[in-house]
């Protein structure tokens, strides 16, 4: 298990902080593939225990539903909810009538999934969409990976018990705890240092500017979306009057 997450790490964290950075249509065909293969798993979990949802629509919802998302943010999330909902409908009556008495069941298990991953998931790249989508990003999922490891490293080591013993048996209480103390202590660190790094990066682009473009974002960092607290800076250096002549 450990070696198989440190294989993972090792060869998808490059992809995946590259994906990060450039942001638009590179990170989001990344988000697209990961729930891909999120909805696939999802389908073949619940085929092993003798369900039957169906896995084109399972994997196919969750597509449409972050393209959406990627394309026009929720505008269209009306009518693809509805597409997915009534094919799903349409395929699991279908299935009841030709002897599938739990074709209730799958259907649920077929929505679910569909909004599970692709309704969620998608959320990641609305984050990335935000005026400092960068930033939020790298707040957001390194805390997680943080909270993650420290519940497994401390409940495998220190775990006695069982948070969950049917759902999830080797899951701890001692583990749960630890992820949440590591996970809001890391974020509010990563918070921290992310926030000074770039006021201290606006702050040398700033000067590089000049008076000129004084309280104006540069192009290269608006187009990234990677200025977090940039009006508080701008704020602050207008009262210590640097700002003065480009304010007027």
């Amino acid at each position: 298990m450990l070696s198989t997450r440190l294989l993972v790490a090792v060869v998808l964290l490059p992809v995946g902080l590259a994906a990060i950075y450039a942001g638009g249509w590179v990170f989001a065909a990344v988000i697209v593939l990961i729930l891909a293969l999120a909805a696939w798993e999802y389908v073949h979990l619940f085929r092993a225990c003798g369900m039957q949802p169906a896995g084109t629509l399972v994997i196919g919802g969750a597509i449409l539903i972050t393209l959406g998302r990627a394309v026009n943010r929720f505008e269209s999330a009306g009518w693809i909810i509805s597409l997915v909902i009534m094919a799903s409908m349409a395929y699991h009556l279908l299935a009841y009538e030709r002897g599938r008495d739990l074709a209730a069941t799958d259907f649920s298990i077929t929505i679910s999934g569909a909004f599970y991953t692709g309704w969620l998931g998608a959320y990641l790249i609305s984050l990335r969409q935000l005026p400092d989508g960068f930033w939020w990003i790298m707040l957001v999922l390194p805390t997680v990976w943080l909270a993650d490891s420290a519940a497994y490293f401390i409940g495998r080591s220190f775990g006695r018990h069982r948070l969950s013993p049917r759902l999830s048996p080797k899951k701890t209480w001692e583990g749960y705890l630890a992820g949440v103390a590591f996970g809001t202590l890391g974020g509010a660190l990563l918070a921290a240092l992310w926030s000074r790094l770039a006021l201290s990066s606006l702050s040398r682009q700033s000067r590089s500017a000049g008076p000129p473009g004084c309280g104006v974002q540069p192009a290269s960092v608006a187009s990234k979306g990677q200025s977090p607290y940039l009006s508080e800076f701008r704020r602050s250096r207008r009262k210590r009057g640097e700002c003065d002549d480009a304010a007027a």
